[in-house]
C-alpha cells in the first residue's frame, strides 16, 4: 500500500497496480499528470489537515487514474525539484518523504507523502495564504476561514504540550522505577549520567497497540560485539508502553545501591528514553587515588547505537516524520575525562586530562527519521562533535569520530 510502504521500497510497478484499482482522490490523495504550476499549494494544504499522498505521473480522469498509467519522463533532478519548490514558496518548509521510482523505459513516477504537521499553518505565496484539503474533488484545496487558521494555530501547542508531557512522565517512570529499586539516584555514589531521548517533534496519536511493544528489544537492537539494547526480552509493561531499569554486576540479595544501572524505555506515541551511568573511578598518573571520570568514547558508542536502534524503532511503528533528539549529561561537574586523543596526537601534559567544569549539560537536534535511517552515522558525527567541544577536547573533528565509529561501533 503506497500509503504505509517504506517510501524507498515503492517500485515504478507498485504505483502501476495501486492505479489499477482506480482509488479516487480524496482528502488525502491527489493524482497529477505532471509537475502542476502551484504544486506547492497542494502539499501545504495536505500537511495543514491530515497529510496525504501526491503521485505524480497520473492523469486523473473523474477524479480516478486514467488507465494505463505510464509516468513522466525520468530526468535528474526531480527529487530536488519538488524540495526546491518546498523550500522557496512553503513557510514554515515541509519535510515530506519523496520517491523517485526507478524508471522504466525512461518513464518514472514521483511520490510525494506528506505527514499530517503540527507545525501549522504552512503559509504560501510569500506567507499571505493559507490552504486546507478538504474532500470537494471539484475543490480539493480552499482558502482557511479565520476561525481554521486559529485551529491550525492551536493544534501546534497542543502538539508541543504533549509531547512535554510524554517526556515527563517517562522521568517519572524512570524516578519510579529507581525507588521501588531502593537506589537514590542522586546519591553522590552516581555520576556520569547520559540521557538519550527521541520522541516525534509533534506527537498525537499512538502508532500502535501497547502490546505491539512486547519483546521489541529484538527488533531494535543493533551493534555486533556489544549489543544495545544490553537487557533483551526483560521490559515490563508500563500505561503504553514498556521499560526496564537493570543493575549491572547485581548478585541475588545484593542491594542495587551503588551498582551502574542501564534504563530503557520506548512507548506507543513514538518516546524512546535510554539512560546509564558510564561514570567510573579512574587510576590517573601522579594523582594518587582514584577520580570520578567519564569516557568520550562510551559516550561515542551509546549516541551511535542509540542513534542506530532508534532508527529501527521508528521503522517498526513506520514514522518517518520529524523527530526530537535529545542528549543529556548530568552529575559531570569535577569529573575528569582523558582527552579522546591522548596516546593518538601530541598534547601537552595539562591536555591530556579534561576537567568537566559544570554539572549539566544538553544537546538537541531535529531530523526527520526518513534522513536518519539513510545515514545514522553523519548524524552521529554532527552532534558528537558538538560535545567532544563542550566537555573541552579540542582537534576532535569529523573524520575522527567517523573513523571512531566505523572501527568500533557500526551498527
Amino acid at each position: 500500500m503506497l500509503f504505509t510502504k517504506e517510501i524507498t521500497k515503492i517500485s515504478y510497478q507498485d504505483v502501476v497496480e495501486f492505479c489499477s484499482q482506480r482509488v479516487s482522490e480524496s482528502i488525502n490523495l491527489d493524482y497529477k499528470k505532471d509537475f502542476p504550476g502551484d504544486l506547492e499549494k497542494t502539499i501545504s494544504a495536505f500537511a495543514n489537515i491530515m497529510g496525504g499522498l501526491i503521485i505524480i505521473g497520473v492523469e486523473d480522469e473523474d477524479s480516478k487514474p486514467k488507465l494505463p498509467v505510464e509516468g513522466i519522463e525520468y530526468q535528474k533532478g526531480l527529487r530536488e525539484r519538488v524540495n526546491n519548490i518546498i523550500l522557496n514558496n512553503i513557510y514554515p518548509p515541509v519535510f515530506p518523504e519523496i520517491q523517485v521510482c526507478e524508471p522504466v523505459n525512461n518513464k518514472t513516477f514521483v511520490i510525494i507523502r506528506i505527514p499530517e504537521s503540527h507545525m501549522t499553518p504552512h503559509y504560501i505565496r510569500h506567507r499571505t495564504q493559507i490552504y486546507i484539503r478538504t474532500d470537494d474533488v471539484t475543490r480539493p484545496e480552499k482558502l482557511a476561514p479565520k476561525e481554521q487558521i486559529e485551529w491550525l494555530m492551536d493544534k501546534r501547542k497542543k502538539s508541543e504540550e504533549f509531547r512535554e508531557f510524554l517526556i515527563s512522565e517517562s522521568e517519572n517512570y524512570f524516578k519510579g522505577a529507581c525507588r521501588l529499586s531502593g537506589a537514590n539516584i542522586n546519591d553522590p555514589q552516581y555520576f556520569g549520567i547520559i540521557s538519550l531521548r527521541a520522541i516525534p517533534l509533534f506527537p498525537k496519536d499512538a502508532f500502535c497497540d501497547y502490546v505491539d511493544l512486547d519483546n521489541i528489544e529484538n527488533e531494535i537492537g543493533v551493534g555486533r560485539r556489544d549489543r544495545f539494547p544490553l537487557f533483551i526480552n526483560r521490559c515490563s509493561p508500563i500505561q503504553n508502553g514498556i521499560h526496564n531499569l537493570t543493575f549491572l554486576d547485581l548478585k541475588d540479595g545484593e542491594e542495587p545501591a551503588g551498582h551502574s544501572f542501564q534504563y530503557l524505555q520506548v512507548n506507543t506515541f513514538g518516546l524512546y528514553l535510554y539512560k546509564e551511568e558510564i561514570g567510573q573511578f579512574r587510576k590517573i598518573e601522579g594523582k594518587g587515588k582514584n577520580q570520578k571520570s567519564i569516557n568520550y568514547y562510551s559516550i561515542v558508542r551509546l549516541v551511535h547505537y542509540f542513534l542506530a536502534s532508534v532508527s529501527k524503532f521508528y521503522q517498526k511503528l513506520g514514522f518517518w516524520g520529524v523527530l526530537l533528539f535529545q542528549l543529556e549529561l548530568s552529575k559531570t561537574f569535577g569529573l575528569i575525562m582523558p582527552h579522546p586523543l591522548k596516546n593518538r596526537v601530541h598534547l601537552w601534559p595539562d591536555q591530556e586530562y579534561l576537567h568537566i567544569p559544570k554539572d549539566e549539560f544538553k544537546w538537541e537536534r531535529k531530523i526527520s527519521a526518513s534522513k536518519l535511517k539513510e545515514d545514522v552515522i553523519s548524524f552521529s558525527v554532527d552532534i558528537l562533535r558538538d560535545v567532544a567541544w563542550s566537555l573541552g577536547a579540542r582537534f576532535v573533528n569529523e573524520d575522527r569520530i567517523q573513523e571512531i565509529i566505523e572501527k568500533n561501533f557500526k551498527a
